[in-house]
């Protein structure tokens, strides 16, 4: 029976000769990325030597093969990444991936994942050759220190792998059979209830620094709608449909490496464009603000000092500096969706219709992360609308006037 041929991008046993004169010969097949096996020859002056000047000529013409477009089990994880990382970043320049989401990626790779497996060839982490167990133990050990890294290290991993898969680098993509991580059971996330939230706001009125970051306003626009910080913050006036009481939630405010911040256009978005309605306290804060500063037709609607966009990651901070400071230590930005979509859950909007409204594709996503219970926008304004009564944001109180559904007892918290 002949003798299988080689692999692409692989060599068969090394043969050595003495030559004589303090010479020798060390040489192999390799099999080229034509699929014709061709010999490899390197000298030395000793045998170790030889081998050691071959094996590093076959490893380059292995690394060429991969960097020219087709990839090989034999070629480093390390190299894997760099090709992975380069179609990445063309996708975020066609504008099909986020360049957050890019960042985060090489973090999480130069943070925890290259030196795990940075040195290790394609084949060895091939689902077939039982790289699932060398991906189990990778996740379960980044998993004891953070759930949060070992969900994002899947992600890279999942990435990576699916990205190597069709080009050769491996058969069977590993993470594929990667069980889940177990980790120790967190407390139950909460939302806040309508009184807690109208408590909220009253207090960050009367809070100067708060006041001076739009906190107040912002509240009220998360409250209205459940939308990402970084969706409200990026908000234009042409966003904004007077006749329909209407709002457009197509951009984010992102911070790009080397490039400061950007508006982009929401990947997140369910499907479509997010256009949302707006319940009544929501749109009488945007038209105080519209009129405050001077009817204008364009240009953000919670813009920074400087009058450009405001960023995040900053509004965020000063979050958590005055939360503490009037007894709401336990608030985060994204609270709010979950307080929305508790609301509309219990008003009686569909599972898909709070998830078009949170801006999810997965209607478990929502079920799962967001509401407080198991369980288009038409009719969310309204639903919202109901569980805040009569309130008021422009009021000095910001509280609602009468009895409400949202004259619940404030619940405390500590800070």
């Amino acid at each position: 029976m002949p003798r299988p041929p080689l692999a692409i991008g692989t060599y068969g046993e090394i043969y050595t000769q003495d030559l004589g004169d303090g010479r020798w010969l060390a040489r192999a097949q390799y099999r080229d990325a034509d699929g014709v096996t061709r010999p490899v020859k390197r000298h030395g002056s000793t045998k170790a030597k030889a081998i050691a000047a071959l094996k590093k000529a076959l490893a380059n013409r292995s690394k060429s093969a991969g960097s020219g477009g087709l990839f090989t089990g034999e070629m480093k994880v390390t190299l894997l990444a760099e090709k992975y990382f380069e179609e990445f970043r063309r996708l975020v320049e066609e504008g099909q991936r986020s360049p957050t989401t890019l960042d985060q990626y090489e973090g999480m790779w130069e943070r925890h994942l290259k030196k795990a497996v940075g040195d290790l060839r394609c084949r060895e982490i091939d689902a077939v050759n039982g790289g699932v167990g060398i991906m189990h133990e990778i996740l379960v050990a980044i998993g004891r220190t953070s759930k949060s890294n070992a969900k994002m290290a899947r992600s890279v991993l999942s990435g990576m792998c699916a990205f190597g898969v069709p080009r050769t680098a491996m058969s069977a993509n590993p993470m594929r059979d990667v069980g889940s991580i177990e980790v120790k059971t967190k407390r139950a996330k909460r939302g806040m209830s309508p009184a807690e939230i109208i408590d909220f706001h009253g207090k960050l009125v009367d809070h100067p620094k708060a006041a001076r970051w739009d906190l107040p306003d912002l509240t009220t626009m998360h409250a209205a709608t459940g939308v990402r910080i970084s969706e409200s913050l990026a908000v234009d006036w042409e966003n904004v449909n007077w006749e329909t009481n209407q709002v457009e939630f197509a951009w984010r405010i992102i911070r790009v490496k080397g490039k400061g911040l950007k508006r982009v256009e929401n990947l997140k978005r369910a499907t479509g464009d997010r256009i949302m309605g707006l319940p009544g306290f929501g749109m009488a804060m945007l038209k105080r603000r519209w009129l405050a500063a001077g009817k204008p037709t364009t240009g953000p609607v919670f813009p920074d000092r400087y009058g450009g966009w405001r960023d995040p990651s900053n509004t965020r901070r000063v979050l958590r500096e005055v939360r503490a400071l009037i007894g709401y230590g336990w608030v985060v930005s994204h609270i709010f969706r979950r307080a929305v979509a508790t609301i509309l859950d219990r008003g009686g909007a569909t599972a898909r219709q709070v998830a078009n409204q949170l801006g999810h594709v997965r209607v478990s996503m929502t079920q799962d992360n967001y509401l407080e219970r198991e369980v288009a926008n038409d009719g969310n304004a309204e639903i919202i609308e109901g569980a805040f009564g009569d309130w008021d944001p422009s009021t000095p109180e910001g509280a609602a006037d009468g009895n409400t559904a949202a004259d619940d007892n404030v619940a405390e918290r500590p800070a």
